[in-house]
């Protein structure tokens, strides 16, 4: 995904082993980025989702999902994952808003990227949501789902989060794992 020339008309999803074509041809926005994954999964995989999918993320601050994801398919089995472009620092792979959509799918995995999103619920409805290796610098008091979903964080880096991982929901569903973060700062 390049979040000022890519495309989502023209961009396109390919097999790891065809990386070069996708690279040559991102799409815009992340919510794009997913429904490709889907579309290729479908016509290769004979399963309509975008689980086992990796969105790479070129430098640049990006909007998550930033597009429609009515297209997404069903409940994948296995993460989609979204992790910076090889080549891409932690600190330059950005997702500092949402837009349109914000439930990419029923299992995402965000690793390592920053975080700067101010928006309650950036990354809302997802059923399984797992932080890995990011850096969370935002001031969002609930940055995390209020549907009821399981929220991980594991190996983060949290220099500001509001009022840290708390459930953002009169449901009030907590984290359900939060292990190896730096948490400096906090009282």
């Amino acid at each position: 995904v390049d979040s000022t020339s890519g495309n989502d008309t023209s961009g396109i999803a390919t097999d790891i082993s065809n990386d070069a074509s996708a690279s040559a041809s991102p799409c815009l926005t992340i919510g794009a980025a997913a429904v490709k994954i889907s579309a290729y999964n479908n016509a290769n995989r004979s399963r309509n989702d975008c689980g086992g999918g990796i969105i790479y993320l070129k430098a640049g601050s990006h909007a998550f999902a930033g597009s429609s994801t009515a297209a997404i398919g069903t409940t994948p089995a296995v993460w989609c994952t979204i992790m910076p472009a090889s080549g891409v620092s932690r600190a330059s792979a950005i997702i500092a808003s949402n837009a349109s959509s914000t439930d990419l799918s029923d299992r995402v995995k965000v690793k390592g990227v920053t975080i700067t999103a101010t928006a309650v619920n950036t990354f809302s409805g997802c059923l399984a949501l797992w932080f890995d290796q990011c850096e969370f610098n935002t001031t969002n008091v609930g940055l995390a789902n209020s549907s009821g979903g399981i929220v991980h964080a594991t190996r983060n880096l949290v220099t500001a989060l509001g009022q840290g991982f708390r459930p953002n929901s009169t449901v009030n569903n907590p984290w359900a794992i939060v292990r190896g973060n730096t948490m400096p700062g906090f009282s």
